[in-house]
């Protein structure tokens, strides 16, 4: 892709990232705030997402995240369908907004993951469209690939004893359906490989210990973004 049609391309996926974070703020936020953190306590203790600055570096890390992506992977030569491109933003938001859940509160909602799933099957019809009966066998796929990642890191949390969320099981479950078997691997092995150094990193700093929290949101979404951006899926 020539200069001329590359920025124009990477304008138009981060202004399209930045649409769909500015509607979860807009709507999905709100909507978490009003459920109770802990459903099993009597205490009616909400969840706050009240820290506007935090927001709002989430929505530039998103949008800088869909930037380098798009320069990536179209200055790769790289292209895709309109379809693709709604599945990628949309995912950066939720994600983004799990990232933010993450950090702030330590749970993915259950509304990240049934978001993702739900774009897939409102996408269904374009995907007829542009795949054609093509279509039928990457929904089947998509559901088995999903089945297979919860159950897979569900196995690995039980062996391993915690190490990963169940909101990231399902968040990155979500993503299976939605993007597929070798975006959600990809994902899940940029985001170990980024987590690691990290963790790392806060352990020697002593910012952490060895049982305290690391919240998986924002390396999952380093860890899309790195797939994008080298074209897997």
């Amino acid at each position: 892709m020539d200069h001329v049609t590359l920025l124009p391309a990477i304008f138009a996926w981060t202004v399209l990232t930045a649409i769909a974070m500015a509607m979860a703020v807009r709507w999905l936020l709100p909507f978490m705030s009003s459920e109770k953190l802990d459903k099993s306590s009597e205490k009616e203790e909400k969840i706050q997402y009240t820290d506007r600055e935090t927001i709002k570096g989430t929505i530039v890390l998103c949008c800088l995240a869909a930037a380098g992506s798009a320069l990536v992977f179209f200055g790769r030569g790289g292209s895709l369908p309109v379809v693709s491109v709604i599945k990628i933003s949309l995912t950066y938001a939720v994600l983004g907004i799990a990232c933010l859940s993450d950090i702030k509160q330590r749970l993915i909602p259950n509304l990240c993951p049934l978001i993702l799933m739900s774009g897939r099957i409102l996408l269904l019809p374009w995907e007829f469209i542009t795949y054609g009966t093509g279509a039928v066998q990457g929904i089947v796929r998509s559901l088995i690939v999903a089945a297979g990642c919860t159950i897979v890191l569900t196995l690995f949390r039980m062996i391993g004893r915690g190490g990963i969320g169940f909101g990231d099981i399902k968040l990155l479950s979500a993503l299976a359906f939605l993007c597929g078997f070798r975006a959600v691997l990809s994902t899940l092995l940029f985001a170990t490989l980024t987590c690691l150094p990290a963790s790392v990193f806060l352990l020697v700093r002593r910012k952490k210990g060895m049982r305290d929290y690391v919240p998986m949101g924002p390396f999952i979404l380093a860890g899309f973004a790195v797939t994008i951006a080298l074209g897997i899926g």
